[in-house]
């Protein structure tokens, strides 16, 4: 299995804690946040990690390298346009095999999915593609699903208006996708996971696949998520 981390943001709305580095390298719990999710991915045995690059690259570069310290092998893509969620996953298409399967995680998460348990869900399902969801009170910032009795998603919609909201259980920004999806995805194009991609995949009537995931998902989008998101990660040790 390949993991790729979506790690190009610059984090805008983070004022000066993003002036010299990513939003992926801003520090929980004494490492970066781009940290958390590589010991994520060994911890499940993914040790072939993606990760894309725009604002500030050499940072994150000169921080992780080759990835050999964390006992995983990373690779990289410079975005010199951005290519939004989907087309950077895209970009790592020659570097995979159409016998994995690939996990994607957005880099400015933290979180503690169990991914091994999120991969035997997906087998059981035999789906294209499945994504774990937690419930949200907010979720305007979130795309919101609804899916049957069987997890079986049947209704999509990114960043939903107040009239817009049907449902709380939000994209945790954590998903598994068959090799074949990469297929869907235009090449050297901003495509994006929630607005494009997978809205179009329920719409055709594709099996994506909602996981129920225990745990937590903490996101770091503004200085007073930031500050919350250390104070939760504190108090969850």
């Amino acid at each position: 299995m390949k993991g790729v981390i979506l790690s190009a943001g610059k984090g805008t709305r983070l004022g000066h804690y993003t002036q010299t580095r990513p939003k992926v390298m801003m520090e929980v719990g004494g490492m970066p946040v781009l940290e958390h999710g590589i010991l994520l991915f060994k911890k499940h045995g993914i040790e072939d990690i993606c990760i894309n690059l725009h604002y500030c690259p050499q940072v994150i570069q000169d921080y992780f390298g080759d990835g050999r310290k964390w006992g995983v092998s990373i690779r990289y893509h410079f975005e010199k346009e951005l290519l939004g969620t989907a087309g950077a996953v895209k970009a790592f298409e020659e570097w995979m095999n159409m016998e994995e399967e690939i996990m994607v995680l957005y880099g400015d998460n933290l979180t503690d999915c169990d991914l091994t348990a999120m991969r035997c869900f997906h087998k059981e399902k035999r789906g294209m593609l499945t994504m774990a969801f937690i419930e949200e009170k907010d979720v305007s910032k979130s795309g919101i699903i609804a899916f049957d009795s069987d997890y079986r998603v049947v209704r999509m919609v990114e960043k939903p208006k107040p009239d817009e909201a049907f449902s709380h259980w939000v994209n945790a920004g954590i998903l598994l996708l068959e090799h074949k999806v990469l297929d869907l995805i235009p090449k050297d194009e901003f495509y994006d996971f929630g607005y494009h991609l997978l809205p179009k995949m329920v719409r055709d009537g594709m099996d994506v696949y909602a996981y129920p995931m225990n745990g937590y998902v903490i996101s770091l989008d503004t200085p007073e998520y930031y500050h919350k998101a250390k104070e939760n990660f504190r108090l969850k040790q």
